[in-house]
């Protein structure tokens, strides 16, 4: 499948994004759910950027908005998928904006971080910090 081209279909055009994602969430939920069962560890995580639309959140304990400011997300996106600024902006302006996850997350966290490199400390210690509040809070019988 041309990623790319499909992109380019569904991201100027509403109708074709909602009937591309309802193909794609009738999918998407079982497996999802397959994989959760299977899983043995302690703790499991969804990145999942139509998590709410999907119904994907009802899964999930906790919500975490991963927020960041429009122009970064383009200039990341073109740097990582090699793509022009054009087809970067389309890609953004068919995704929710920032005040949707924050209302609809338990939590946020902002990437403003200048490299991967530094996102993934900031994301590791709010993690980590998340990881001990969700353990304290099932001790205390709060979640």
């Amino acid at each position: 499948m041309n990623r790319k081209a499909l992109g380019e279909l569904v991201f100027g055009d509403s109708d074709r994004l909602d009937q591309l994602n309802d193909i794609v969430f009738r999918f998407l939920r079982p497996e999802v759910e397959r994989r959760i069962a299977a899983f043995e560890g302690k703790l499991c995580a969804l990145d999942a950027i139509n998590l709410f639309e999907s119904g994907l959140d009802k899964l999930c304990d906790c919500t975490v908005a991963v927020t960041s400011p429009i122009e970064m997300r383009v200039r990341r996106i073109m740097e990582r998928d090699g793509i022009d600024e054009k087809y970067a902006r389309l890609r953004v302006s068919a995704q929710q904006q920032d005040d949707y996850f924050r209302e609809k997350c338990g939590r946020e966290l902002s990437n403003t971080a200048e490299t991967p490199k530094a996102f993934r400390e900031a994301a590791r210690d709010f993690f980590a910090r998340l990881i001990e509040q969700i353990k304290e809070d099932k001790a205390n019988g709060r979640g």
